[in-house]
């Protein structure tokens, strides 16, 4: 296991699929809307989707990372994931995201 730098422990890739889409996030109600928005900026936002496990955090610590390899990416927070008719359900303190799996051979240049 690599060491990636986090303050919090050892991070570990739990799932990866190539081709990903952010298709819902919600808020938890826990901030604003004003406050909590700027997620919704990602709807529809697609790329690589990696799903990491902290070591060091209890056994529901994962966090989602979805990048397009072009510098634009979206990190959530901790939380409980499961996968269910190829959508990925992440709960965070903050939020709900959703992400569709796509089985295919999708790049991104």
């Amino acid at each position: 296991m690599k060491d990636l730098g986090s303050p919090s422990g050892i991070l570990v890739p739990a799932e990866y699929f190539h081709h990903a889409e952010v298709i819902d996030v919600e808020n938890t109600g826990r901030h604003n809307d004003e406050d909590w928005s700027w997620r919704k900026d990602y709807l529809g936002f697609e790329g690589a989707l990696i799903v990491f496990k902290n070591n060091k955090k209890d056994s529901n610590a994962y966090y989602a990372h979805i990048t397009n390899f072009n510098g634009g990416y979206l990190t959530t927070g901790y939380g409980e994931y499961q996968i269910e008719n190829d959508i990925l359900t992440i709960k965070t303190r903050n939020s709900i995201y959703k992400f569709q799996i796509f089985d295919d051979n999708y790049y991104f240049i």
